[in-house]
């Protein structure tokens, strides 16, 4: 093993058949008007993957045991964007006087897996850490994973078998750089089915779910917004493709926050990017923001990218210290207003 493992994107290409988009690339000048960006933001937000989970607040019950200490639904309007789910390990406080819980939370990015099968190891590790950070827990290195696989006929097939291993040793070396273990799973190798003689294959996909000890279930935070004058962080972490160890620093800084109360709400970056990390946050809160996009950048770009991020409301700006300190990109990026409405600025 590596002292410091990276991401060399020539593993992916060795090891894989190139294959194309599933959505066709479209140029966008960094002089994007604003109808059309507002218009594009209108499409994402209307991707089943990004804008619709009905189905999270109709199909459960949200507080059976009534040991629930965390349930998907967050802010006034009971919306659905909770990064974690969190339970209580009794009804009773423990010999310290506190509630002690397990915190879990799920990890997956097929679609990036029909491009990239390694980056889905590496993204699907970096969703899980970023959705379970929010709650204070004992130590990173107690975080276990349960893996499920969903691969077609490894078994039979030599090519996909080879890519499942070439994937699995992949997620072996992430987790092993951030001291972290799998303890169990599933596996679905039949992804696969004949028609008219001719063999369908589904794209094989990874899912972790993580969970971990936690010692105060008061200690968290959700993506409702707290203060009506507040500023909002981004944290960009793109980087952590080359350096797993980028992750593990920003765990760790966001875990000493929350332990010491300075975190107010806190969101994740993944499916649709910033801005719907950003709009979430505000239609859980009832509350707008002015966006403040960088200068010569390409506003959808910048706005939509899905690499691993944070949003971030701190008690005190100074805490922002603590990333730079780390080398870790961080930058304001919002203001938030009582106006419920979004409003981007370049």
């Amino acid at each position: 093993q590596s002292d410091n493992y990276t991401y060399n994107s020539s593993d992916s290409s060795d090891c894989f058949e190139s294959s194309e988009s599933s959505e066709s690339s479209e140029h966008v000048e960094n002089n994007t008007n604003p109808i059309q960006l507002s218009e594009k933001i209108k499409t994402i937000f209307s991707k089943v993957s990004v804008g619709c989970k009905k189905f999270l607040t109709n199909k459960v019950d949200r507080s059976v045991t009534g040991l629930i200490a965390q349930q998907q639904c967050v802010g006034k309007f009971h919306t659905p964007l909770s990064n974690y789910g969190l339970i209580s390990q009794s009804y009773f406080p423990n010999s310290d006087g506190v509630f002690s819980g397990c915190v879990t939370s799920v990890g997956e990015q097929p679609i990036v897996g029909i491009k990239d099968p390694l980056l889905m190891a590496n993204r699907s590790v970096s969703e899980g850490l970023l959705n379970l950070v929010w709650c204070l827990i004992d130590d990173l290195s107690n975080v276990r994973c349960s893996a499920n696989w969903m691969w077609p006929m490894p078994n039979q097939d030599k090519k996909e078998g080879y890519r499942m291993f070439v994937v699995a040793q992949h997620l072996s070396k992430i987790l092993s750089e951030l001291n972290m273990a799998i303890d169990g799973g599933k596996d679905s190798l039949s992804m696969a089915v004949k028609d008219n003689d001719k063999l369908i294959k589904s794209p094989g996909s990874l899912v972790l779910t993580m969970y971990a000890k936690c010692p105060n279930i008061y200690k968290k935070v959700t993506p409702t917004i707290k203060r009506k004058t507040s500023e909002l962080y981004f944290v960009d972490l793109s980087d952590i493709i080359y350096n797993i160890q980028i992750l593990k620093r920003c765990f760790e800084i966001i875990q000493k926050l929350i332990s010491q109360d300075k975190i107010l709400s806190g969101h994740d970056i993944s499916d649709g990017g910033l801005i719907t990390t950003i709009f979430e946050m505000c239609m859980a809160s009832d509350l707008g923001c002015t966006i403040t996009l960088p200068q010569n950048i390409n506003a959808l770009e910048f706005l939509t990218n899905e690499s691993p991020g944070l949003v971030i409301e701190f008690k005190n700006p100074e805490s922002i210290e603590l990333f730079r300190e780390k080398n870790i990109k961080i930058y304001k990026v919002a203001n938030v207003t009582n106006h419920e409405e979004l409003i981007i600025i370049q």
